[in-house]
C-alpha cells in the first residue's frame, strides 16, 4: 500500500504501511509518511535527525550494513491519543560497513537479531517524531570482532616498556622516550579491544 493512498485517519494502517515499506526498500514511501519537520532520534550520541530525509539517511545506514535486513513487528502498544510504542525484530547479515551514532562497524558477515522499540508520534495521517531504543551492548556484542591475538601481542610489548620503564634508575631521557612509546602501544591496544568506536576499524 502506497503513502498517498493509506487511510490518514487510520494509525494502524500508516504503522502497518511504514514498516512495509522498509521491508520492501521501498524508503522514499516511508519517508514521505513523515512530517516535513519530524524529530527523529535514532540512536545514543547521534544528532537529531529532519523530516523524511532524516528517515532517508538513517533507512540507507541501516541498508548497507544489513543489505537484507527485515523488521518484524511484534506489538503496538497506544500510549495515547498519539502516541504509539511498537517492539520489532530486526534481523539481517552483516555484510556492509555499518555507522550509526559513534560506532563503526566493518563487515563481519555476522547472523544478526536485535530487539528493537519505536515511540512513534502521528498527527494529521503523519509520522512527526520517531525514538528508537536499541541495545547498544547487544549490537556491540553481535558485530564487534576482536583481534584477539593482535591484542595480546600488543599488551606483550606494553609489559616489556613497562620492565624497561622500571629499570631506568631516574633517567629522564629514557623515561620519557618510553612513556611515549608506550602511549602508542596503549592507544593500539585501546583500538583492538574496542573496534567499534568511531574512526576505529573493527576486524
Amino acid at each position: 500500500m502506497r503513502p498517498d493512498t493509506i487511510k490518514r485517519t487510520d494509525p494502524m494502517a500508516i504503522l502497518s504501511t511504514y514498516y512495509a515499506c522498509f521491508n520492501e526498500r521501498r524508503v522514499a514511501d516511508a519517508a514521505a509518511l513523515f512530517h516535513h519537520d519530524a524529530v527523529l532520534m535514532q540512536m545514543p550520541g547521534a544528532p537529531r535527525q529532519r523530516g523524511p530525509d532524516g528517515y532517508a539517511a538513517f533507512a540507507g545506514e541501516w541498508l548497507q550494513g544489513f543489505p537484507d535486513a527485515r523488521l518484524t513487528v511484534d506489538r503496538v502498544v497506544p500510549r495515547d491519543h498519539a502516541m504509539y510504542e511498537v517492539d520489532l525484530t530486526a534481523t539481517g547479515t552483516h555484510t556492509g560497513p555499518l555507522a550509526l551514532g559513534g560506532w563503526r562497524f566493518q563487515p563481519t558477515g555476522a547472523k544478526a537479531r536485535l530487539q528493537l522499540r519505536e515511540l512513534l508520534e502521528i498527527q494529521d495521517g503523519q509520522l512527526v517524531s520517531s525514538s528508537l531504543s536499541i541495545d547498544v551492548q547487544d549490537l556491540v556484542h553481535q558485530l564487534a570482532r576482536v583481534d584477539v591475538r593482535a591484542l595480546l601481542q600488543r599488551l606483550s610489548r606494553m609489559q616489556r616498556l613497562a620492565e624497561q620503564l622500571g629499570a631506568t634508575n631516574g633517567d629522564a631521557v629514557r623515561q620519557r622516550e618510553l612513556v611515549d612509546r608506550l602511549g602508542i602501544e596503549l592507544d593500539a591496544a585501546r583500538h583492538l579491544a574496542r573496534p567499534y568506536f568511531g574512526g576505529n576499524k573493527s576486524q
